[in-house]
């Protein structure tokens, strides 16, 4: 389980994902000017950009220690709690920008990205579910990577 839960989201779904978001900002206009341009929207953009490179660290520091022969148990768990929680984020923060456009599907003339955003926003909610739930692998993290004893 410590290799199953050491995904890479972050480099391959979330980075592109998040990268679109930025585009459609800087190319959408609203009441004469682009998105990009509404300090929420930019403070929003700009959060999500350093959650990434948060993740992608993250990510490249368990991905060593499977590269030097070591078991990534804390690590993977870690990666795997945030890869999933920050994919909530995005998506949720994408349909928030995108408004009613983001929740059009594939294949609709309307929607941005060809419906990249419905496509990745559904199966978010499964992420924190499969392979162990958030609170089993922070109960992992806690005994595991801070001695913590075991709660009962």
């Amino acid at each position: 389980l410590n290799f199953e839960r050491l995904t890479i989201y972050i480099i391959q779904l979330l980075e592109p994902l998040l990268n679109s978001i930025i585009q459609y900002a800087k190319e959408t206009r609203y009441r004469g000017k682009p998105l990009s341009k509404d300090p929420l929207i930019r403070q929003k953009l700009a959060e999500m950009a350093i959650e990434l490179e948060v993740g992608r660290m993250i990510q490249l520091q368990a991905m060593w220690m499977v590269s030097k022969g070591l078991v990534p148990s804390t690590e993977s768990g870690i990666s795997k709690i945030f890869s999933t929680e920050f994919q909530l984020r995005l998506v949720n923060s994408a349909m928030q920008i995108l408004g009613s456009y983001g929740q059009l599907q594939e294949g609709s003339n309307l929607a941005p990205f060809n419906g990249k955003i419905e496509r990745a926003y559904r199966p978010a909610y499964l992420g924190p579910i499969g392979g162990g739930t958030s609170e089993v692998i922070r109960n992992i993290i806690a005994t595991r990577g801070l001695q913590l004893p075991k709660a009962y």
